[in-house]
């Protein structure tokens, strides 16, 4: 039976590491980009069981702190640009469990296993740290096994960036200091006017 894993996650912090030996073979490399995320998606949800996870010193309970995607060089995933856009923060991660090599690792000296045809997702937690890694391999001949889908096209628009914002504060301020220095300027005709009236019939007076 195939189980479809949705975990939506806030890209927080991106890393980029052009050259990573496989675990296969050291003289093949992957690409690879290291997201901290910020999920309320569980590790157990993975369908890993709670009691085997518990006893291997993991938290069935904690959510995802990391996911790292590996890939060739020369074919990486079409999510790939999305990932590095600044401006896509949201996402959401799609695999079925049935399609994927899903291991449990704990540590990072264990070895990867490779008993299923379909992509390796590994759930990595190493002894050190209370981090809960999901590492991804994204291979080219079975494309579309594992997604990453953008939501930020699908978020109501909360309004203008703060760039937009600060761009609208300047515009007002040179539209204020316009007007401003239009009516100071008809102000001091107005008051020079007056003046010359006053001037001139002071003269009259006086002849």
């Amino acid at each position: 039976m195939m189980v479809e894993i949705k975990i939506p996650f806030v890209k927080t912090k991106l890393e980029e590491f052009p050259h990573v030996p496989s675990p296969d073979n050291p003289l093949e490399f992957f690409r690879s980009l290291h997201l901290q995320v910020s999920t309320c998606f569980p590790v157990s949800s993975l369908g890993f069981d709670s009691a085997q996870l518990r006893k291997l010193g993991a938290d069935p309970d904690s959510n995802l702190n990391e996911i790292h995607f590996y890939f060739k060089e020369e074919t990486p995933p079409t999510f790939f640009n999305d990932l590095l856009d600044n401006k896509k923060t949201n996402f959401e991660l799609v695999f079925d469990t049935k399609e994927v090599n899903l291991t449990f690792i704990i540590g990072f000296n264990s070895s990867y296993e490779t008993d299923s045809n379909g992509p390796i997702i590994n759930l990595r937690c190493p002894r050190s740290s209370k981090k809960q890694i999901l590492e991804t391999f994204i291979e080219p001949k079975k494309t579309g096994i594992i997604k990453v889908l953008s939501q930020n096209s699908n978020m109501p628009n909360s309004g203008p960036t703060n760039q937009q914002r600060i761009q609208q504060l300047e515009d007002k301020s040179k539209d204020d200091f316009f007007y401003k220095s239009i009516s100071g300027g008809i102000l001091i005709i107005f008051f020079l006017i007056i003046i010359l009236v006053l001037w001139t019939r002071n003269r009259r007076r006086a002849n």
